[in-house]
């Protein structure tokens, strides 16, 4: 092999020749679940495989605490009182990575769409963020049937403000 070899093949003389090294149709389809990685599909000789480098952020980014983030960067996200505002109005979709109806497309809850929610302790206190699970959503009133994993289940808006919920990250 060359040292002008690319993801193990000679390097392509072609647009159809290259396109050719892509993965099946079922590699470049996305799961809700997956994060979104931006990585060539075919990488140079010395390059660390794709595979790997999506394996790699999809750690990185579970091993994540959203309120230790937040606290390095001086924001305090939990506000002493609620604001009179609706949060909806300050809710902007265009730079949303992927649809509602991908976040809760049958595959992906089936891999069970892990989410943070914002939780108030029940004899209060600061709140915490905790692991919870997408289980379906209401497209008509833009709610979330979220399990929290200790197994509570509850229904709420995107933008959480009952049930002792404030918020929830995916």
């Amino acid at each position: 092999m060359s040292d002008s070899a690319v993801g193990g093949k000679e390097n392509p003389a072609s647009l159809e020749e290259a396109l050719s090294y892509i993965e099946p149709e079922a590699e470049v389809q996305l799961s809700a679940c997956e994060p979104k990685v931006f990585v060539p599909f075919v990488v140079k000789k010395d390059e660390v495989p794709r595979k790997v480098q999506i394996e790699r952020k999809k750690r990185h980014f579970a091993a994540q605490d959203i309120g230790n983030l937040l606290a390095a960067e001086g924001i305090n996200s939990f506000a002493s009182q609620p604001s009179g505002e609706e949060l909806a109005i300050f809710d902007d979709y265009d730079f949303d990575t992927r649809t509602q109806e991908e976040w809760v497309a049958p595959e992906a809850l089936k891999l069970g769409v892990g989410v943070k929610v914002a939780r108030y302790p029940p004899g209060g206190g600061p709140p915490t963020w905790v692991p919870a699970t997408v289980l379906g959503c209401d497209p008509e009133t833009n709610h979330y049937n979220v399990s929290i994993d200790h197994g509570q289940t509850l229904i709420v808006p995107r933008p959480v403000r009952s049930s002792g919920l404030l918020g929830w990250h995916c």
